[in-house]
């Protein structure tokens, strides 16, 4: 209806420089969180404190070394992705220090759902149980 909804979600910035008073992050509601921290269990756990009971999901929003520390912590339930029809030659990695070193260390998905959103591809994806190569059969 062109109105925002009632219940927001709670903001919260990840990284150690200061987010400026007039940021549009921080809202006009209060609630922003700027978490001082690099590590992902650290901050999950304040989100979690801030956010109150009855959180159900926080939605990760962030660059490569982000990512990377979530996903190395085992702490990525679900990725949505948009993937537009561009190559952009090289570049910066989706994730950076996500504990991968070889391909029998890759994070693998079981793709939920796949729907075409304008020219873009967006994907759903959740997190398949990681087993080391030298332990699978066949």
């Amino acid at each position: 209806e062109g109105r925002p909804l009632e219940r927001q979600p709670l903001r919260c910035v990840m990284g150690e420089t200061e987010v400026p008073d007039g940021a549009r992050v921080r809202g006009e509601d209060g609630r922003f969180l700027h978490l001082q921290t690099r590590d992902p269990l650290t901050a999950i756990r304040t989100i979690a404190s801030a956010a109150g009971p009855g959180t159900e999901s926080v939605l990760l929003e962030g660059g490569p070394h982000l990512a990377g520390a979530f996903m190395q912590a085992g702490m990525v339930d679900r990725i949505e992705a948009y993937i537009a029809p561009a190559l952009l030659g090289a570049g910066t990695s989706a994730l950076i220090g996500a504990g991968v070193d070889t391909i029998g260390q890759a994070h693998r998905f079981t793709i939920e759902t796949v729907e075409m959103i304008g020219s873009d591809l967006f994907a759903v994806l959740t997190p398949r149980l990681r087993i080391p190569i030298e332990q699978r059969e066949g």
